[in-house]
């Protein structure tokens, strides 16, 4: 066997919008698009800038999780607007393991802004300064919960921000779930 092998380390895992799911209480619109000329379709939650919107998605996190904090990068797009104008999306998890109350609180909520480049493109949005601690007391095999949100009232895009999904960052201990 290796000795040198350290498992530790950043591990990746996509979200895509057709995952995740629209919050009973001010939930934001599930969409479906299909682009004019190579018919690319598209699958989106729409959050408008009238008012403050939320998806949920929920990820059984792995052992090899070491439990601590976790970043994002939101991908996005509009189909109108105005080019610089700003979205910023927030994103806060919470962990429930086994026994323990699914009314649980989420952790502070942490924002990633980004500028419309021009319309129908994708736009990946930058890795908060500060990355999301996760409510709760996580464990190995918890559920953590995370919910997405447009912060309305510090983004400039009049118009609907279209996620497409959402890249979260964890950081591994093991080198399997074992």
């Amino acid at each position: 066997s290796d000795l040198s092998y350290n498992p530790s380390g950043l591990y990746t895992i996509w979200v895509p919008a057709t995952s995740m799911f629209s919050t009973n209480t001010s939930g934001a619109n599930a969409a479906w698009s299909e682009s004019t000329t190579n018919k690319i379709n598209i699958k989106t939650f729409d959050f408008a800038k009238s008012s403050q919107r939320f998806t949920q998605f929920q990820i059984r996190m792995p052992k090899a999780w070491n439990k601590g904090t976790i970043q994002f990068e939101p991908a996005w797009t509009a189909n109108t607007g105005t080019v610089a104008n700003t979205v910023s999306w927030n994103v806060a998890a919470v962990s429930i393991g086994d026994g323990l109350a699914l009314d649980t609180a989420f952790g502070t909520p942490r924002t990633s802004t980004d500028s419309l480049q021009n319309l129908n493109l994708v736009h990946i949005g930058p890795q908060p300064a500060t990355p999301i601690t996760v409510g709760g007391t996580p464990a190995a095999g918890d559920i953590v919960f995370f919910q997405v949100s447009r912060d309305v009232n510090s983004d400039t895009l009049e118009t609907h921000a279209k996620l497409l999904g959402v890249t979260l960052f964890i950081n591994i201990n093991a080198k399997d779930d074992t």
